[in-house]
């Protein structure tokens, strides 16, 4: 069985600036095994594993195209504080840690292979050279263990390995990390009638794995990596008693741990996506239904998670809640989308009925056509206005989108992708949220 619980080590956006956080947000699972050893004693052991964000800040940011736009921003050593953050509250929790990069190795997503690489590099190389000083100080060698040295870093393009189904390729790979699971084994406990015995083994660490979403390619590794830990267990609780068997061989326990996994995954993204699709119509409709979501509702669900988290605050005053309703874009900005879908819905009937000549359809067709035309390339120029983006806590929106540091971005969007409509809604909003605080 699995269980979630997620744990952030710091505030969190998710859409449409997904993951811009001064450290990663991370979701734990828990497998738990258990076994009757006697009629009144029974063996468990649960084993745990992490998926979270890149520990560094990020933003994809939702521009009405099917990719969102990618920014790494390098804000020096605020982004080294961000990553302390993190890698002292997972090795604090969990002791030894693995990350585990699953991203392509070019492309977009390279810009997050490398800004990742460079912040744990540069900081093992300093930790080692700090740490060889104090030995030196100390006169004292192999005691000085700093926490990046309980930090071990592997990337594995999974779509490169994998493609052509070379499945194998993820065992292989298991193979490779053989000894670092090993090293941080799984919590093995003896239950009885008697009072709670100490545990047998303890889990001395944990698999942090990350991608884009931390969806499709984590679910694979992650079940890849629990499947050997049941095997492992399967062995020490005395279920397969030869070295060479495998929990593999068992078809009927295989199937149930596949459907485990695969409902685990599911229910998770369900939280901010929709469930995996199956079949290639299904596929094309769940994609269509992804974007509609990243870019029409995501803003209010952050809203939702930010108001029921306590991320946000009331400040108890009702003209602050008018404020956040109001639409302050221009009215002929809010009149585009109508024209829009008007100029849709009239091309469609035109060509469903029938009319008396050729003329009488290609008149209006291309009247409306033009219109529609004119309408899609004005939104699409203009995307900031027509995307769904969170009303509370937009301050972290605004900082990626004006963001002009360091970094990399994947796509520099036009002049009003990143002009002032945003800046001037909000610092209006926030404007007439002060006056409505301070009127008498």
């Amino acid at each position: 069985m699995t269980s979630n619980s997620p744990s952030s080590s710091g505030a969190r956006v998710t859409e449409p600036a997904r993951a811009t956080s001064p450290a990663a947000s991370t979701l734990k699972a828990t497998q738990a095994t258990s076994t009757r050893a006697s009629k009144s004693s029974s063996l468990a052991g649960p084993f745990v594993l992490a998926r979270g964000s890149a520990p560094f800040y990020l933003a994809e940011i939702v521009n009405l195209i099917r990719m969102p736009d990618l920014m790494i921003m390098d804000k020096g050593a605020e982004s080294h504080a961000a990553f302390h953050a993190h890698i002292d509250n997972q090795v604090n929790t969990y002791g030894n840690l693995l990350l585990l990069n699953l991203v392509k190795g070019r492309g977009r997503e390279e810009h997050v292979k490398d800004a990742c690489e460079d912040l744990v590099f540069s900081e093992k190389d300093k930790r080692n050279k700090e740490n060889e000083k104090v030995a030196d100080t100390m006169e004292v060698e192999g005691e000085n263990r700093g926490i990046m040295d309980t930090v071990d870093y592997v990337h594995f393009n999974v779509h490169l390995e994998t493609s052509g189904d070379k499945w194998r390729r993820v065992d292989e790979k298991m193979e490779e990390l053989n000894q670092t699971l090993e090293n941080s084994g799984y919590v093995y406990l003896e239950a009885g009638p008697d009072p709670p015995a100490p545990p047998v083994k303890v889990q001395s660490g944990v698999v942090q794995t990350s991608c884009m979403d931390c969806l499709d390619r984590t679910k694979l590794m992650q079940t890849s990596i629990a499947k050997r830990a049941v095997d492992k267990q399967a062995h020490d609780f005395g279920l397969l008693h030869h070295p060479e068997f495998s929990i593999a061989g068992e078809e009927e326990f295989m199937k149930m741990f596949r459907e485990l996994w695969l409902d685990h995954s599911n229910f998770i993204a369900t939280a901010y996506t929709v469930p995996a699709p199956k079949g290639v119509v299904v596929d094309k409709m769940t994609s269509g239904w992804r974007y509609i979501l990243n870019n029409h509702s995501d803003g209010y669900k952050q809203d939702g998670f930010d108001l029921m988290t306590g991320a946000w605050q009331p400040h108890g005053d009702p003209g602050e809640a008018a404020v956040l309703l109001h639409d302050k874009r221009h009215w002929t900005t809010r009149l585009v989308p109508y024209i829009f879908w008007f100029s849709l819905v009239m091309i469609l009937f035109t060509l469903a009925l029938r009319r008396a000549s050729s003329y009488s359809v290609l008149y209006p067709l291309s009247l409306y056509a033009s219109f529609f035309t004119i309408c899609a390339t004005y939104m699409a120029r203009n995307s900031v206005h027509y995307t769904a983006w969170p009303r509370l806590n937009y301050q972290p929106i605004l900082d990626a989108i004006y963001y002009e540091g360091p970094g990399a971005r994947t796509k520099k969007g036009s002049e009003a992708h990143g002009g002032g409509v945003v800046q001037e809604v909000h610092m209006g909003e926030k404007t007439s949220l002060d006056e409505a605080i301070k009127a008498p």
